[in-house]
C-alpha cells in the first residue's frame, strides 16, 4: 500500500490527509477536500492527460508536504510537471493515487458502519 487516509469525520475540517506509507517518504502527505460531487468524480475517472488531472488536483488539494529530491514542496501550487519530473517514482505514484484514494474513501463512507433503523426502536449494525 502506498498511501493511507486520515479523515477526521465531523471535526469541521472538511479535509482528508492522505499519507505516503513508503518508509523513505513517510513525511509526505496531501490534504484533499472531502467534498466531491458525482460529476467531479466522473471527471477524475475520465481524465486522460496530465493537464486534466492537474486541473482537478489544483481544485481539490488544499495543502501538502511532499518530498521531492532533497527538498519538500509545501504548497499545492508547487506540484507542477517540472517539479514532478524531479521527484522519486514512489512520490510520482503517490501523487497519482491521491485523488482516487480520497474518492474511494468517501464512496465507502470511510469504512464506517451503516446503522439502519428497525421499527424505530431497534438498531442493527451492518459491517
Amino acid at each position: 500500500m502506498v498511501c493511507t487516509v486520515d479523515a477526521q469525520w465531523g471535526t469541521g475540517t472538511k479535509l482528508m490527509r492522505i499519507n505516503c506509507e513508503h518508509p523513505e517518504f513517510a513525511d509526505s502527505w496531501v490534504e484533499v477536500s472531502e467534498r466531491w460531487t458525482l460529476a467531479e468524480w466522473d471527471e477524475l475517472n475520465n481524465s486522460a492527460d496530465w493537464q486534466s488531472l492537474m486541473s482537478i488536483f489544483a481544485e481539490k488539494v488544499e495543502a501538502c508536504h511532499v518530498q521531492c529530491g532533497d527538498k519538500f514542496i509545501d504548497s499545492p501550487d508547487g506540484i507542477t510537471e517540472d517539479a514532478i519530473n524531479e521527484c522519486d517514482l514512489v512520490i510520482v505514484g503517490f501523487l497519482g493515487r491521491v485523488l482516487q484514494t480520497a474518492c474511494g474513501h468517501l464512496v465507502t463512507l470511510g469504512n464506517m458502519s451503516a446503522r439502519p433503523s428497525l421499527n424505530g426502536s431497534e438498531k442493527m449494525v451492518a459491517r
